[in-house]
């Protein structure tokens, strides 16, 4: 089944994966380390390159969205 992702920014600067299954309307956060409230940019996008590398290795569809421009 296809899956969202899309990066959440809070009003701190502190960044957040979020998924959700294509045709649910709720997001859920990510619960592995550094994907939650992450203050590193750097950091942040190499633990979410390196999720999205996990689960499409899985045969996962993914869809992508950065909402910070």
């Amino acid at each position: 089944m296809p899956v969202e992702l899309k990066v959440e920014l809070n009003g701190t600067g502190r960044r957040t994966l979020l998924h959700r299954h294509t045709g649910e309307r709720d997001w859920s956060e990510i619960a592995e380390a550094g994907l939650m409230a992450n203050p590193d940019p750097s950091d942040f996008y190499r633990r979410t390159a390196g999720y999205i590398a996990d689960i499409a290795a899985k045969g996962v569809k993914i869809f992508y969205t950065d909402v910070i421009r």
